[in-house]
C-alpha cells in the first residue's frame, strides 16, 4: 500500500500531477479518520485500483477537499450544496 498527499491548489494548478503511481481505473474503498498518525481532522481516503486491486492511502483536510479533487479526476461538476440544502422543504 501506498501513501500520498494531495494539495488542492497544486491539483488546480497543474492538472497533470498524478495521484495514483499505476495508471488505472480507481474507486473509493473506504474513508476514515487518520487515528494511526493522530493528526486531528485528517481524513484518510483509500482508493482501490480496480485492475490490479493495489490500494493507495490519501490523505484530506476536509470532505470538501476529497470532493473537489475526486470531482477533478472524474471531470465532473459538483454540485451546488448550499443551495440544495436551502431549498429543500420538510
Amino acid at each position: 500500500m501506498s501513501r500520498g498527499k494531495t494539495d488542492i491548489s497544486s491539483l488546480e494548478a497543474n492538472r497533470s500531477i498524478k495521484l495514483f503511481p499505476i495508471p488505472g481505473e480507481y474507486e473509493v474503498y473506504y474513508i476514515a479518520r487518520d487515528h494511526f498518525n493522530r493528526r486531528d481532522g485528517l481524513l484518510e481516503y483509500t482508493f482501490r485500483n480496480k485492475g490490479t486491486g493495489d490500494l493507495n492511502k490519501i490523505e484530506f483536510k476536509s470532505t470538501a477537499e476529497a470532493d473537489k479533487v475526486i470531482s477533478r479526476l472524474l471531470n465532473e461538476d459538483l454540485p451546488d450544496y448550499d443551495s440544495i440544502y436551502l431549498n429543500q422543504t420538510d
